[in-house]
Parts: C-alpha cells; structure tokens; sequence
C-alpha cells in the first residue's frame, strides 16, 4: 500500500478539475462561492438543455459540456477546506464527500421509478429548472456577503 501511495504523489495526481481550475487560478476566482453559484446555474440550464436536446448528438456535446461545468463546481471543497481548522479538515471533508455522494443513489431511487411514469426529458428539464433558482440564490447571498477583494464585492447590497 505505501507503493501506491509513493506512486500518487507529484503531477500524476493532478485531477481533471484541478486542472481545469488552476488555469485561471486564485488570481481570478477570488470569491469560490460566487464561482460555485455561477457553475451551479450553469449545470442548471445545461441540464434544462439535455431535456430539450432533438438528437444524440446534440445531447452527447450538451453532456460534454455539463461535465465540463460540473467539474469546474469543485470550488466548493476549496471553500469547505478553508472554513476548517488543519487538526479536523480530513474528517470534515471525508463526511463531506459522503454527503455529496449520498446524493446519487437517492437520486436514483427517486428518478428512476418516476422515470417509468414521465418521460425522461422532463426528469431532466424540472431537475434542471429546480438546480437554477437554487445556483441564483446562493449567488445573491455571495453577493450580500462578500469575501474581501473579491469580483462580486462591489456587487453587495447595501443594509439599511
């Protein structure tokens, strides 16, 4: 196990949406909550488009892009891993990353059957259409609770 674990350290460990979100890097993405809330809507309505997709090529290219669009909503656990002290943050992001994945078989269990009763593309469009509201909402709370120095900071609404 200790040569598994030797072969994984360095570059070769890199992921794909650490990749793809090193490119612009915290000298861009200052504020990961509002980024996480922008891709959040972005997975919305790309969700929204596999509903409405005509063909299998239209819909393998819209699928593309939600993945590429999901993988980039990984700030999130930037966000998680700032908010814990060292001592704690294995065990906060191991209970972390069992929630998230808890969502998939419980999405299962509840779409699969309703997918039997409604066409599949509404499956895709209502789950869609509920993902934006959510990604706007969290994206105004950014907005009224800025980090410093953050894009969205002159976004912030004013208190009376």
């Amino acid at each position: 196990m200790a040569s598994a674990k030797a072969s994984m350290s360095g570059q070769e460990a890199i992921s794909p949406e650490s990749a793809l979100l090193s490119w612009p890097g915290p000298k861009v993405i200052r504020d990961q909550l509002a980024a996480f809330a922008v891709c959040l809507m972005l997975v919305g309505a790309a969700v929204v488009g596999l509903g409405l997709a005509p063909t299998l090529l239209v819909f393998l290219i819209i699928d593309f892009v939600t993945g590429v669009v999901c993988s980039a909503t990984s700030t999130s656990l930037t966000v998680v891993q700032s908010e814990f002290d060292a001592a704690i943050r294995g065990r906060a992001l191991g209970v972390f990353n069992a929630l998230g994945n808890l969502g998939m078989p419980i999405g299962m269990v509840a779409f699969g059957p309703l997918a039997d009763v409604i066409p599949v593309s509404w499956v895709f469009l209502i789950g869609g259409a509920l993902t934006v509201p959510v990604g706007a909402w969290l994206f105004g709370y950014a907005c009224r609770h800025p980090v410093a120095g953050s894009p969205v900071s002159g976004l912030a609404l004013e208190q009376a």
